[in-house]
């Protein structure tokens, strides 16, 4: 049987319903064509039902696994015989340890060992997924079942789980704790400390660091009773047991997290909402997102960029993946945190310098943040009390994702985000913000816009466009056709730009009369996506080719009366007024003097010109309204530059200052390369 056919009977198996035919070809077939992909799938469901026929229910929507009547699939049986210990567990009762031990034998090996599809393939994402949670559904019930097997003086049994889980992971130190404590119950101490001295030996090879203090101090425990005349009663003096629970009692080690239970159960609270439109590109920032936020090394993430940008859509389209392929990263919630409208109590947020706060406002500030927190994952803070001490004891022991959207007019709050996130071992946070936190421990992800077109095929398509476009007009003739160079579909400005049109007329197509306009409005915004949404919602009264020419002289007329958008992101202007407000007064002159340069321009330039210093260069980078380009180069979004030189225009001296500064500075540069050009000659 191909591994294509065994990829798809593995998927439908633990999907436990019918799949979608569309999901099916995406998951197998992610680089072909959604039709070539169709095409596939059908030749391959011919091929199984040639081979198992019967075993399959499959109509023109949905493939699904029809019930199994004889077979036994392994790890299906796994995760039914763990539910019922489970199950059981719930309702206080003695668990059948005779099943539990028969439930793990069925593990013999990762999930499809040795199947690949394909590289790139979802499918091989999910595989990896999927043998990540059974192992570590494996490990905490190796270690649970030890613990009941030595509760009942069944050493042997515990002692052989605990072998078993070692073999799989040599590090965990929790079932070394146990094995060795279980080693001076038998009486066999000399075992028990070779066992420590080589758990400790190989952590000063591998990793070059001790046993946790706990351990180390419970094994000095353990020999100081060696003198004693008869092993102490396992159950009693170093491990005594709860009324009502058959569990052993193991040391707390503060140094490591607790070991966490992987849920049976596939939902983790949320309160994730599920966009109407669709999500184009970002294919690596997603990437780098889902690996850092799903490392230990990484608890607080920080977006960054200028807005528009589209931060919060990426926050919310990655917490979306993260939830389907990794929920057992956060079984305590995910949720997304508003922090728009969040103001404090002396002035409203919008009119605050998110920079340099007022001492005097920051427990404001954070207690607002904090405040805004609670409510959204459902926890009631009392009126009057603090909020710090309250939240974190209660997400002291939480494993959860926090997504706080809109943060850079917050920033004088940021200590109370890194006192939580460093009292609570489990939570991390993602943010969106306009400007980075700068505080230790923070990953920065700076979004960029959307991908454009090479200049290259742009030229192509307007050139395309120009013969066209006159052929068509001067012979009154039907509209040009679909253009059948997709080349185009590798920009994701252009993508987001059709996939948008087409909401709003589904008959818009790329044609050779459209896409030469499109690529010129896309480049006009520079592939701001804010800016996309706007053009596109004035399709209804303007063709793409008037939209493009009206972008080349002002930005000003795009406006979206979309509900559901925030007044903030209805006009560009609105978007740019609000960086403009997070700004100091002297940054904000120096942003607005940074227009006389129509292009990229030079930290020398600058400082001569416009009167810059690093500090407040590094201050517009850090938010976002400058960008760099290699050394000590800086450059403008064309957005930021339109509204900024309108805010220069209010300023007519500083005008006329900066001609004469500008004039002086480049004829003095041009005056000392001819001299080198001159030298060189001679």
């Amino acid at each position: 049987m191909p591994f294509k056919a065994i990829a798809l009977l593995a998927y439908l198996t633990l999907a436990e319903q019918p799949v979608g035919r569309e999901t099916i070809a995406t998951l197998l077939w992610p680089d072909a064509e959604p039709q070539a992909a169709k095409h596939s799938l059908r030749n391959l469901l011919s091929q199984f039902n040639k081979v198992c026929g019967g075993l399959l229910n499959v109509n023109h929507r949905t493939v699904g696994l029809l019930e199994p009547a004889s077979q036994q699939i392994d790890v299906v049986d796994f995760l039914q015989g763990l539910a019922t210990i489970q199950q059981a567990q719930k309702r206080k009762e003695a668990p059948d340890l005779a099943l539990w031990q028969a439930t793990l034998d069925l593990y013999r090996g990762d999930l499809l060992t040795g199947l690949h599809v394909h590289q790139t393939a979802p499918f091989e994402e999910w595989l990896t997924v999927r043998r990540e949670y059974l192992h570590k559904l494996l490990i905490h019930n190796l270690l649970t079942l030890s613990e009941a097997y030595a509760a009942k003086a069944e050493h042997k049994a515990a002692l052989a789980c605990l072998d078993r889980l070692l073999e799989m992971e040599p590090q965990h130190e929790v079932a070394y704790s146990q094995q060795i404590q279980l080693l001076f119950t038998l009486g066999r101490r000399t075992e028990a400390l070779q066992r420590y001295e080589r758990y400790q030996q190989m952590l000063a090879t591998e990793f070059n660091v001790p046993p946790a203090p706990e351990l180390s101090r419970l094994v000095a425990k353990l020999r100081s009773q060696m003198s004693a005349a008869a092993p102490t009663p396992f159950t009693q003096e170093l491990l005594p047991q709860q009324s009502n629970k058959i569990v052993l009692r193991l040391p707390t080690f503060s140094a490591s997290p607790p070991l966490y239970t992987p849920p049976l159960e596939k939902t983790v609270p949320n309160n994730l909402t599920h966009p109407l439109t669709v999500f184009v590109g970002r294919g690596q920032e997603l990437e780098a997102i889902f690996q850092r936020l799903t490392t230990t090394a990484c608890r607080l993430l920080t977006i960054v960029g200028m807005g528009g940008v589209g931060k919060t859509s990426l926050a919310q389209e990655a917490a979306q993946r993260i939830l389907q392929s990794r929920p057992f990263e956060f079984p305590d919630g995910i949720y997304f945190v508003p922090l728009l409208n969040v103001s404090r109590e002396r002035a409203n947020a919008e009119a605050v310098p998110g920079v340099e706060a007022e001492s005097g406002n920051e427990s404001e500030v954070g207690e607002a943040i904090l405040r805004a927190i609670a409510t959204q994952i459902g926890y009631r803070l009392a009126d009057g009390t603090s909020s710090a001490l309250r939240l974190q004891n209660h997400l002291r022991t939480k494993r959860l994702l926090l997504i706080l959207d809109n943060f850079e007019h917050l920033l004088a709050g940021v200590d109370a985000i890194v006192t939580l996130l460093t009292q609570t071992p489990h939570v991390k946070a993602l943010v969106t913000s306009r400007s980075r936190l700068n505080v230790r421990g923070e990953s920065v992800l700076t979004l960029n816009a959307l991908s454009l077109p090479s200049f290259t095929h742009a030229n192509v398509y307007a050139n395309i466009y120009t013969n066209i476009y006159t052929d068509v007009h001067a012979n009154n003739s039907a509209p040009a056709p679909h253009y059948k160079d997709e080349t185009w579909q590798t920009s994701e400005a252009v993508t987001m730009f059709v996939q948008r049109a087409q909401q709003i007329d589904p008959a818009f197509a790329m044609t050779a009369e459209t896409i030469a306009p499109v690529i010129q409005i896309c480049r006009q915004v520079e592939g701001l996506p804010l800016a996309i949404e706007l053009a596109t919602s004035m399709l209804p009264i303007l063709s793409c080719g008037a939209l493009a020419e009206a972008l080349t002289t002002s930005l000003t007329f795009l406006a979206a009366e979309t509900r559901d958008l925030p007044n903030e992101q209805r006009t560009l202007g609105a978007v740019f007024e609000r960086s403009w407000r997070l700004l100091p007064a002297d940054a904000q002159l120096l942003l607005a003097r940074l227009t006389i340069f129509p292009g990229a321009f030079s930290s020398e330039a600058a400082e001569e010109i416009a009167g810059a210093s690093d500090a407040l260069l590094r201050r517009l980078l850090d938010q976002s309204l400058l960008s760099q380009m290699g050394d000590e180069r800086y450059t403008m979004h064309r957005t930021v530059h339109f509204f900024a030189q309108q805010k220069l225009q209010q300023l007519p001296e500083e005008i006329a200052m900066l001609q004469i500064r500008y004039a002086h500075f480049y004829l003095e540069l041009m005056a000392r390369m001819e001299q080198a050009l001159i030298g060189a000659a001679y």
